[in-house]
């Protein structure tokens, strides 16, 4: 996620494989709100449309990561205007528990 947006590639790729993702069990997620609390702390993106066509079962957010020193100039001005903290905001622990929620759902069927 970029922006509270998804990549235009991602979106492409979901909406591509819509059907074959639809015939099989699908999760998606996205990674990028940061701070903590995250910001934002609402839904950050909105993908229903995603979620439609692909039959996904669910969506989840986790915080991202942010390294001021890999971003583009226009990029570094956004983020010190918006005083966004730099740092790694994921939560390993919560996506390895999804993972498995992921895995037992899978399991199950």
């Amino acid at each position: 996620m970029y922006a509270g947006h998804w990549l235009e590639s991602a979106r492409e790729l979901a909406e591509r494989y819509a059907d074959a993702l639809a015939a099989r069990p699908t999760w998606l997620f996205s990674s990028g709100p940061i701070g903590n609390p995250p910001k934002p702390e609402e839904d950050p993106v909105d993908i229903t449309s995603i979620l439609d066509t692909t039959g996904a079962r669910e969506h989840r957010v986790f915080s991202g990561k942010l390294d001021k020193g890999a971003l583009g100039f226009g990029e570094k001005a956004i983020v010190l205007a918006l005083r966004v903290p730099e740092g790694d905001f994921r939560d390993w622990e919560a996506i390895r528990e999804w993972a498995q929620e992921i895995a037992a759902e899978l399991a199950s069927s």
